[in-house]
């Protein structure tokens, strides 16, 4: 401790004789100063923080200064350039005959003129445009037109000129056509006369000229003549045979043979007339709907088939008092009223025909469409259908759709489908947060919706690797084709296969409303046309149809339904045991007539017999062979489809069907 404090007393000593000295130092330099300040005269200088004020000052002055001379020396620059480009304006001007201009506001109201004019001179180069291409048009016109007339003229043998040769054919038409109907309905006399001649086995007649056939029919006559006391000899041993029998039985049955035979032939002339009426009926129908059909129906149809993935086309009833919507299924062809279509397909259906009955009463103007929540009955497939649909109305129509929500979700949803279709919405109105100031949602994670599930790409799979990763269906002809997966379709092209399943078109039946629109040449293949696609359709069709020969058709719950045969009380039964038998109808009536089941317990008999005249009369049962794989490849290859298909792809087409259906075969 003594140690510590006499170190400090030696530097606090120290430290005191510096500062002494210092001070003495400090006297020194202030007489010095006040010596040197009365030398030089400095007594009446201003203070410290003056002078410096005042050096900073003088610096601002000399910096504003330099950027004085700098700008007055831009400003003259400016000016000579400001002259020169004035001048060449006015040059510009004056070369496209307009004033020269002596200062700004002259020579901007010379450049708006100027583009006036240019406006004007760009709208009458495309009207003459336009008059050139529509006078090429009515050139093409004219000459068509004129080719028709010499066609016309050259077809009725007369010279060009000849108007009045052509006027009095005209007048002759009438004639002409009142003798081709005679002409017509003679022949088809002709030709009914001709099948009656080979029913009768005499076929040979038909190759007979008229003169023939008329010394024929004087020896007929003549042997008429001689044959009427044959004729009566036979009566007469006819009775006599009659009162030598001792009963009338076997007279009875051969009359009640004939009488069958008769009944048999005049059922099957209207099996055939009724089945002739039913094909006329239906292509009949089916022009009329294409070509007489009115166009907010051919709207509402189209809206309706894409707001469903086109599983459905829309029809009209036939009643004429009372035509109704119908609905119909192309996997199935299933007609479904109103009544019968579920919430979400039934608002479908009402939003295709608002819109197109909005589209129509439009009368070419394009007008904005408020739809109120229209999209609430709808699951998450059809409301992407319909908001991709809508997305490409409001695309290629230019019209704006008004979409009223009360869900936040639905602007998601609208965002995802219309990003598929290169859409996108315009505009997104909070109504809450503009009257209230408040968000309706908290944050992203309120809005974000889950994608839907998408479909795996080929990616160098096999079609059997592919067809087990989409889990396609199993193959059943009994079915019918519109029903089949496309995979069965386009199993050798996967990319195309792919394309289909992406727009919605999973079965074989949708084609029939995507054919000939936008979405099939976008479905387009280099490898399968269109056409050669509708040629593989219509060949399954037929490889269907021959496969179900013998075989019948599957038993669900609505033919046991229509068939009346089946209780209320046994019909949830019953349809679960067609299910158990995959519809077999054979094994079911076996079923259902030794009750080998005990949900069958007092089940009816004549329920069985019933059931059994149904499905013959429906062809769900079919007595007809069953044909083997060479009989039906061999009818399958001399169809117009097949002939239309390269032989090497509809052959493999067959081939696999056919393996396809027998799927324990090897």
């Amino acid at each position: 401790m003594l140690t510590r404090a006499r170190d400090r007393d030696v530097e606090r000593r120290s430290l005191t004789n510096q500062l002494v000295g210092l001070k003495e130092q400090g006297s020194t330099l202030e007489a010095r100063r006040l010596e040197l300040q009365s030398t030089l005269g400095l007594k009446n200088l201003p203070p410290d923080a003056e002078l410096v004020d005042f050096a900073r000052a003088l610096d601002e002055l000399r910096r504003i200064r330099a950027e004085c001379e700098a700008t007055t020396s831009k400003v003259q620059d400016l000016e000579k350039n400001y002259t020169t480009y004035i001048g060449k304006l006015a040059d510009i001007l004056t070369l496209h005959k307009e004033s020269r201009p002596a200062n700004v506001a002259e020579a901007k109201a010379r450049l708006n003129h100027l583009v006036k004019r240019n406006a004007q001179l760009k709208q009458a180069l495309e009207s003459e445009k336009r008059a050139r291409e529509d006078l090429e048009r009515n050139a093409e016109d004219r000459k068509e037109i004129l080719d028709s007339v010499r066609r016309i003229y050259a077809k009725a043998g007369l010279q060009e000129d000849d108007a009045r040769g052509l006027v009095a054919m005209v007048e002759r038409l009438p004639k002409y056509q009142e003798l081709k109907q005679k002409c017509a309905e003679l022949k088809s006399q002709t030709e009914r006369d001709r099948t009656k001649l080979e029913e009768a086995g005499e076929s040979a007649l038909c190759a007979q000229d008229g003169k023939t056939l008329e010394e024929l029919r004087e020896e007929l006559n003549k042997a008429k003549a001689r044959s009427a006391p044959l004729r009566d000899e036979i009566a007469y041993v006819g009775a006599a045979m009659s009162s030598a029998r001792e009963s009338n039985t076997v007279r009875d049955l051969i009359a009640m043979q004939e009488a069958a035979r008769a009944k048999l032939r005049d059922l099957r002339e209207q099996a055939l007339f009724v089945e002739a009426g039913t094909l006329l009926i239906d292509e009949v129908e089916q022009e009329y709907e294409q070509n007489q059909m009115p166009r907010v129906f051919e709207h509402a149809r189209n809206h309706f088939s894409e707001f469903t993935f086109h599983n459905y086309e829309l029809h009209v009833s036939r009643d004429r008092g009372n035509p109704r919507l119908l609905a119909v299924e192309l996997s199935g062809g299933r007609r479904r009223e109103l009544g019968e279509l579920s919430d979400g397909t039934r608002a479908q259906l009402l939003l295709a025909a608002r819109i197109a009955f909005a589209e129509e009463a439009e009368r070419g103007q394009t007008l904005p469409l408020f739809l109120d929540e229209a999209l609430d009955q709808s699951d998450p497939q059809r409301f992407e259908a319909i908001a991709k649909s809508l997305g490409c109305i409001a695309r290629d129509q230019g019209r704006q759709i008004f979409y009223l929500t009360s869900d936040p979700l639905d602007v998601e949803r609208f965002r995802q489908a219309l990003s598929k279709v290169d859409c996108s919405i315009a505009a997104e109105i909070d109504l809450g947060a503009i009257r209230t100031s408040a968000a309706s949602v908290t944050g992203p994670q309120e809005l974000r919706v889950e994608p839907a599930p998408s479909i795996p790409a080929p990616n160098g799979r096999t079609p059997e690797e592919y067809g087990a990763s989409l889990r396609v269906p199993t193959f059943r002809p009994g079915v019918g084709s519109a029903e089949q997966h496309m995979f069965y379709v386009l199993w050798d092209d996967l990319e195309l296969l792919h394309r289909f399943l992406t727009n919605g078109i999973e079965r074989a039946g949708q084609w029939k409303t995507v054919a000939d629109t936008p979405l099939s040449e976008k479905l387009g293949s280099p490898s399968i046309t269109a056409a050669q696609f509708g040629s593989r359709l219509d060949l399954m069709k037929i490889f269907c149809e021959l496969w179900k020969q013998g075989r019948g058709k599957p038993v669900d719950q609505d033919a046991l339904a229509d068939s009346n045969a089946v209780s209320k009380r046994y019909l949830e039964d019953v349809v679960a045991i067609a299910k158990e038998l995959n519809g077999d109808p054979e094994r079911l009536l076996d079923m259902l007539d030794r009750r080998g089941d005990e949900r069958l317990k007092g089940f009816r008999g004549r329920g069985v017999e019933r059931l059994r005249s149904y499905l013959v009369e429906n062809e769900y049962l079919d007595d007809r062979r069953v044909l083997s794989e060479s009989e039906l490849q061999l009818l399958c290859f001399a169809t117009p489809a097949a002939n239309d298909l390269p032989s090497a792809v509809a052959r493999e087409c067959v081939r696999r069907w056919w393996a396809w259906s027998h799927p324990s075969s090897p």
